[in-house]
């Protein structure tokens, strides 16, 4: 028996229920997206390298972590015993300019004087094993002085990128590399670096248990199971660059010259990971470490290597903290679409910070001033390029996010999925050769941006190159 039509009060009871239907679903789709933050805010996973007092650059950037902070110990104590503070002041000025805007600084610590060096001559390390308790004796003492007020400082580094070996320097004090490497150990000399850590990272804690004290800044040069005969190759120039078991200092720091506990003697995994433009547009990687465009951003296979040599000596990965104190793109042969690549390299350096759960990555170089200056988000006068942007606006909607996982939309495409501090579902994705592709979206945006933040319209299928901040409602 069929149903009888619906009374005429109910048919336009129905008419007018269908009208306010569409009118609220019009004006929801027609409400702005609810602003990120207008206020001064520093984004907690984005760090900047650049010597000198620039609170109010790193307010700019939207950037919470500094590197670029060093105390050079030759200087302060160059008789044991005898301490120059004064040595101190162009630093503790700069940590007062940092501390007034709420930036982090990592404060490296480096440089032996000549009456502590294992190696004559060389200030980049190793140290005499004699001297470590004086070591010990200066990082108590200088612990007290900066983690107090007004400094504050909580995060402290043990030289930088000591994996090398001293014999590869041309300079023996060179100012940018460290020098524990040991070509004549199957660890490269990580153990004598564990053992000094084992003499300071109690100390250190002594002097206040807040304070987090990271490895020096590893080069980790390639991964132990792609490191060949001659060594690591140097994507400068293609030739070989350091000892094959230079990949094996991290395992040395760990195995500690057969204790097996070196993991006690630090908080944070710190490492440089710098991909290499592959020679044409969008396309990177480091074939030391087989990542490719394709892959993402170094610092997820390295993350994952430091991980996995925890876990191998039964010490949980999630005990530690993981944080890249140099990441970046870089380019010295075919640099053709480099700079195009560039851009939507910073976008994914970040998305993949948040994905793998670092600490921060501090990106390197700030100015063109620096070595690498052509991907400084500084020209030489330390004026933003228009690629500071692109840093902005990434600090901007990845403040505070919640990485949700990694996404391929469709035709090669590669993107990671988020929620946004104030609830709404955020992708980031991009084309790895940046040719325009659309990106088949699961339902209307509410906003989509260019990686400089520029609104494009929200179409149901916008064309990705670069990259996009795609926003849902």
């Amino acid at each position: 028996m069929s149903k009888p039509p619906p009374a005429p009060h109910k048919l336009t009871y129905l008419l007018l229920l269908g009208v306010l239907l569409a009118i609220w679903r019009f004006a929801s789709r027609a409400q702005p997206v609810p602003a990120m933050p207008t206020d001064t805010f520093l984004n907690e996973r984005f760090g900047a390298f650049f010597y000198g007092s620039s609170g109010q650059l790193f307010e700019t950037l939207h950037a919470q972590w500094h590197s670029g902070n060093v105390v050079d110990w030759a200087a302060v104590e160059p008789v044991q015993g005898v301490r120059h503070w004064e040595q101190l002041a162009g630093l503790e000025s700069q940590l007062l300019a940092h501390q007034a805007v709420g930036v982090t600084p990592i404060v490296r610590v480096w440089e032996a004087p000549e009456w502590a060096q294992a190696v004559d001559g060389y200030d980049c390390g190793p140290l005499e094993p004699s001297k470590l308790e004086a070591f010990g004796d200066f990082m108590y003492d200088l612990t007290v002085r900066l983690s107090a007020p007004p400094y504050n400082v909580r995060y402290i580094e043990l030289w930088n990128e000591p994996d090398l070996d001293p014999a590869l320097l041309p300079d023996p004090n060179n100012g940018y590399w460290g020098c524990w490497g040991n070509a004549a150990d199957p660890y490269y000399g990580g153990g004598a670096y564990g053992e000094m850590l084992a003499v300071v990272y109690p100390r250190i804690k002594q002097a206040n248990p807040a304070v987090q004290v990271l490895i020096g800044g590893l080069m980790a040069p390639c991964h132990p199971q792609i490191a060949t005969s001659q060594g690591c190759i140097n994507n400068m120039d293609g030739s070989p660059l350091l000892h094959p078991q230079a990949s094996q200092f991290f395992a040395g720091i760990l195995q500690r010259n057969g204790k097996r506990d070196g993991a006690q003697y630090f908080d944070v995994v710190n490492f440089h990971a710098y991909d290499f433009y592959g020679g044409s547009a969008g396309q990177y990687g480091d074939p030391n470490w087989g990542s490719t465009a394709q892959t993402g951003a170094l610092i997820l296979q390295k993350t994952a290597y430091f991980r996995e040599a925890l876990g191998v000596l039964g010490v949980n990965p999630l005990s530690k903290q993981y944080l890249a104190s140099e990441a970046s793109l870089l380019c010295f042969r075919a640099c053709d679409g480099y700079e195009a690549t560039l851009p939507s390299y910073i976008a994914q350096l970040y998305g993949a910070t948040y994905a793998t759960h670092l600490t921060a990555s501090v990106y390197f170089p700030l100015s063109a001033s620096a070595d690498f200056g052509m991907a400084a988000l500084l020209d030489s006068q330390n004026q933003a390029k228009p690629l500071a942007q692109v840093y902005v606006h990434s600090a901007t909607l990845l403040y505070q996010a919640e990485f949700l996982e990694p996404i391929v939309p469709a035709d090669g495409l590669r993107g990671y999925r988020f929620r946004t501090a104030n609830g709404r579902e955020l992708w980031l994705v991009w084309s790895p050769t940046i040719t325009p592709t659309p990106v088949h979206l699961p339902r209307p945006p509410a906003q989509v941006t260019t990686l400089t933040g520029e609104a494009l319209p929200a179409e149901q299928d916008p064309m990705v190159g670069t990259g996009l901040f795609v926003v849902f409602r």
